[in-house]
């Protein structure tokens, strides 16, 4: 039905511009020029509402929202334990260190005592 509709929109439009005449044609056109553009638009065209929430657009549902709760709750578990064992890894660290001065230490006496 529509492309019945735009296949007609041509013929007519050119029948319409051979009717008119030159005299109604310059009248039209002040018409035009003195009106505001308030005026100038089409009764056709509606009022555009304007006012669209940006999450409409997007699209965020409650199942996704869940989602990225449950990955950042994940996130900050996981940020946490590898704190824990950052902690744990020094602390390990220090006394393997603190035993190896004291093999050091305790070689070093030896080789005095040797001597």
């Amino acid at each position: 039905m529509n492309s019945d509709y735009n296949a007609s929109r041509p013929a007519d439009h050119d029948q319409n511009i051979g009717s008119r005449s030159e005299e109604s044609t310059t009248i039209t056109r002040q018409d035009e020029e003195h009106k505001t553009p308030q005026q100038r638009l089409s009764p056709e065209i509606p009022n555009a509402d304007l006012s669209v929430d940006f999450s409409s657009i997007m699209g965020s549902t409650i199942v996704e929202d869940e989602k990225i709760e449950k990955r950042k709750s994940n996130l900050l578990k996981l940020n946490e334990e590898n704190e824990k064992l950052q902690r744990e890894l020094k602390a390990m660290s220090d006394r393997l260190e603190a035993a190896e001065r004291k093999r050091a230490q305790l070689q070093a006496k030896e080789q005095k005592v040797g001597q």
